[in-house]
């Protein structure tokens, strides 16, 4: 049965340094692009279907969540009218 040992300072310090390495190569990864706006509101669309067929529990939360979204799109557009005619 194998034990344990106590790692020393030095060791204790190497193994953050390469933990710290490996977190920092892991962040310049390419990551996936967000969808836009308007594909969240494709994909809400798409859950709002399968909620009315498979989950009707989930319907009334997927119908608040298409109306923030389609609100947040009409946001963003009305500010980017703005600033064009700005």
């Amino acid at each position: 049965m194998a034990t344990r040992r106590e790692l020393s300072l030095e060791e204790k310090v190497k193994l953050i340094e390469e933990i710290k390495q490996g977190v920092s190569q892991n962040d310049d990864l390419p990551g996936e692009e967000p969808p836009t706006l308007s594909g969240c509101l494709e994909l809400v669309r798409c859950l709002r279907l399968f909620s009315i067929m498979q989950q009707p529990e989930l319907h009334s939360f997927i119908i608040q969540l298409e109306s923030k979204l389609t609100d947040t799109l009409l946001d963003s557009n009305l500010s980017k009218q703005r600033s064009i005619l700005d």
